[in-house]
């Protein structure tokens, strides 16, 4: 089975590590980024094949790292999911507006994160 790459990029690390073994369980191989910073870089090494990403990131946020990884030609049509505690509408907007594929707030349901994922990566 050909396991999808995904990278979850999140500063608090109880929540990313959950996430990671969550998606390790469902089949993925998933890894993770504690800042922006190394995000970019390890996307950038290892062409994931969905990015989901906080926004509020130490180094570089959320922003920074899709319009980053927006600009160079390898990774610029990698489905990108934001996953963040900014819920207004605004915020969504402004999400959407910077090229995200989705948006998913904090706190959510693992079914939902899932199911985002594997519509993202469906569509793909």
């Amino acid at each position: 089975m050909n396991s999808y790459k995904i990278l979850v990029i999140e500063d608090e690390t109880d929540i990313l590590e959950e996430i990671v073994s969550r998606l390790q369980f469902e089949g993925f191989d998933a890894m993770g980024a504690t800042d922006g910073e190394q995000g970019v870089k390890l996307a950038t090494k290892y062409l994931p094949d969905l990015i989901l990403c906080d926004i509020n990131l130490p180094k570089m946020d959320g922003y920074a790292v899709i319009s980053e990884l927006r600009s160079y030609p390898q990774t610029l049509s990698i489905p990108f999911i934001f996953l963040t505690a900014l819920a207004d509408k605004e915020d969504v907007r402004t999400g959407m507006g910077w090229g995200a594929d989705d948006y998913i707030t904090k706190p959510f349901q693992y079914a939902h994160l899932l199911r985002a994922v594997h519509v993202r990566l469906q569509k793909q």
